[in-house]
């Protein structure tokens, strides 16, 4: 199917930017038209967002170093509180890019609930989270895709063992209309889910987890005369590994060590017909076949780590690390050849970080700087064509928090840095710079939170002759509400 030709060219080269690729279709399909799919995972945390995303040094609800938010094991879920929590959040993100001239535009929207109810050695929960995702790259060229992800959750803690399971189904429907390509549509209704344990040795905390999802991806594709039709049937079970420790050390050290690894192997098959009223069918007579059109094998590692040192006067030090490898190819079927839809791509590097913060005035004014960055390698071969480069992505962050009352809280931050698509070619770099604030009101003593943030981004070109770079403006928002019960 040519849509999804167009969305694994563009994976592969956006790969770079994130060290760690998708494993759901719907992550995947969001990467390869550039928009983050974190927010999948658990609820966003607003504070940091409004604060310029200073989350190495700023200890947060929603970014702690522990099994479940660190980890990312539904086992940790009753650790990482001790009471009923509710939350609500909604967001959205408009990305307006500029290349050759002609400009496109992208729209990213998200909105769940989640519920927690735990007691001493037993957790339940249910989530509700959806996403949309449009573009519009050229007049002519349309894009929709939408739907739920609904789960529930259950941990149960057997002394110094704790069990946890979260199943739930995920439902998308994708529609395209473009003039270079046929009239695309697509649906999926998947299982997915993870089951997880961890357990407590000594100080330490040791964890463990596999991810799933099962189902296939149905679709049709059709041009405009109707001449020609295809169904097709995209076979990509997803399987996920994960392992993480954690050790706290006392209150003044806390950190954390994770690795995962993910597989996908599929392929896709296709029911052809081609009309008999084709003009260019020699037969005359309707035309049906079942042919292979792709197979592909996936696989993604990761292996990171994040401290954070409480060294005293209201100062926190934030380090982190990380080494990630990809590797992805996809073979034609005989009938398939000359798609160009078959390659390779592997990609592997390195990220690191550091962030300090400090509290001002009795905690009510709080101050981070953060940096980060990561470089990569990437090969990308299709067919006889191959290239590789090398990639740097570094991002500066300084974020503040003041409460003016004990009930709100204003938040303000600034974003600066560069990325490298090919640090050893001219003409590929670009400079990012963006803007956050946020404000939230917490009546009750907290156990009513109502967070609010706004984010401007801007991606340019180092230098105008970058014809094939984009210029882009972010603009995006989130609010959230959190309830202790």
């Amino acid at each position: 199917m040519r849509l999804f030709r167009a969305l694994i060219i563009g994976s592969l080269g956006f790969t770079l930017a994130a060290p760690t690729a998708g494993a759901t279709v719907r992550e995947w399909l969001m990467r390869g038209v550039e928009l983050n799919p974190s927010v999948l995972r658990s609820a966003p945390s607003v504070r940091l967002a409004g604060m310029g995303d200073v989350g190495l040094c700023v200890a947060d609800e929603a970014n702690e170093l522990n099994t479940h938010d660190f980890g990312m094991n539904v086992a940790g879920v009753l650790e990482d509180s001790d009471r009923w929590v509710v939350e609500s959040w909604m967001g959205g993100t408009t990305v307006v890019a500029d290349c050759l001239g002609s400009s496109s535009e992208r729209r990213y929207g998200n909105a769940g609930s989640q519920a927690v109810y735990r007691s001493e050695n037993w957790a339940l929960g249910v989530d509700i989270n959806w996403t949309y995702f449009e573009y519009d790259d050229k007049p002519g060229d349309w894009g929709r895709v939408r739907g739920p992800v609904i789960a529930g959750l259950l941990n149960k803690r057997f002394g110094w063992v704790t069990l946890g399971m979260c199943i739930g189904n995920e439902s998308e429907n994708e529609d395209c209309l473009s003039e270079d390509a046929f009239t695309v549509e697509h649906s999926q209704n998947r299982c997915l889910g993870q089951i997880g344990a961890e357990m407590k040795l000594g100080g330490w905390v040791i964890g463990g987890a596999w991810d799933f999802e099962r189902g296939d991806v149905e679709g049709a594709s059709e041009d405009p005369a109707r001449f020609h039709r295809d169904e097709f049937s995209w076979v990509c079970p997803v399987d996920r590994y994960s392992a993480s420790i954690i050790f706290p050390f006392g209150e003044k050290i806390e950190g954390g060590i994770r690795a995962r690894i993910m597989n996908r192997e599929g392929g896709e098959t296709v029911n052809v017909s081609w009309s008999d009223t084709w003009p260019m069918n020699p037969s005359k007579s309707t035309y049906f076949d079942n042919v292979g059109t792709f197979c592909e094998e996936v696989t993604d590692a990761e292996l990171s780590t994040r401290w954070r040192f409480r060294l005293g006067g209201g100062m926190v030090l934030g380090l982190a690390g990380g080494y990630w490898d990809y590797e992805r190819e996809i073979q034609e079927g005989v009938n398939q050849k000359g798609s160009d839809r078959a390659g390779r791509c592997s990609s592997d590097g390195l990220s690191a970080g550091v962030g300090i913060s400090r509290s001002f005035m009795t905690d009510r004014l709080l101050v981070a700087i953060q940096a980060r960055g990561s470089q990569g390698d990437l090969e990308i071969v299709e067919e006889k064509i191959g290239t590789t480069g090398t990639t740097r992505d570094v991002r500066v962050s300084v974020g503040a928090e003041y409460f003016p009352a004990t009930e709100f809280a204003l938040r303000l931050g600034l974003q600066g840095g560069s990325r490298d698509r090919d640090i050893d070619a001219p003409l590929t770099l670009s400079l990012v710079s963006g803007i956050t604030g946020g404000i939230s009101w917490l009546p009750r003593g907290g156990t009513v939170q109502v967070h609010g943030a706004l984010t401007y981004m801007r991606q340019e070109r180092w230098n105008e002759r970058a014809v094939d770079l984009e210029d882009t403006d972010d603009l995006s928002y989130l609010v959230g509400l959190r309830l202790l019960l």
